[in-house]
C-alpha cells in the first residue's frame, strides 16, 4: 500500500470521527436548546407584570440552560466546520493521488515501463 493510500484512509477514519462528534454536538444542542425553551416559557408564565418584564424576568431565571444552549450551539458550529475542513482535505489528497496516477501511467505508457 502506498503511502498516499495510507494517508487518505488515516483521512477518512478523521472524517468518520469527526462525523460522530458533529452528530453528538447536534444532539446536544437539540438536549440544551429544548431545556432553555421549556424553562424559559415555564417561567415567562410565572412572572408577572407587562411582557417586557415577564421576558426579562424569565431570560433572568433560566440564564444558566440559555448559557449552556449558547455553548451546544458553538461546539455545534466548531465541529461542523471541522468536518468541513476534513471534507476538503480528503478531496485534497484524493485529487493528489489521482494525479499521481495519472503521471505514474502516463510515464510508463511513454517508457514501456510498468
Amino acid at each position: 500500500m502506498s503511502i498516499e493510500s495510507t494517508n487518505v484512509e488515516k483521512v477518512i477514519a478523521e472524517l468518520y470521527s469527526r462525523e460522530e462528534a458533529y452528530k453528538a454536538a447536534c444532539e446536544k444542542l437539540a438536549d440544551a436548546e429544548y431545556a432553555y425553551k421549556i424553562d424559559l416559557a415555564v417561567k415567562f408564565n410565572e412572572a408577572e407584570g407587562t411582557v417586557d418584564n415577564r421576558k426579562n424576568s424569565a431570560l433572568i431565571a433560566c440564564k444558566a440552560k440559555y448559557e449552556a444552549y449558547l455553548k451546544a450551539e458553538a461546539v455545534k458550529d466548531y465541529t461542523k466546520e471541522m468536518l468541513k475542513d476534513t471534507q476538503q482535505v480528503l478531496s485534497a489528497r484524493q485529487s493528489l493521488l489521482s494525479a499521481s496516477v495519472r503521471s505514474d501511467n502516463a510515464y510508463a505508457n511513454t517508457t514501456g515501463v510498468r
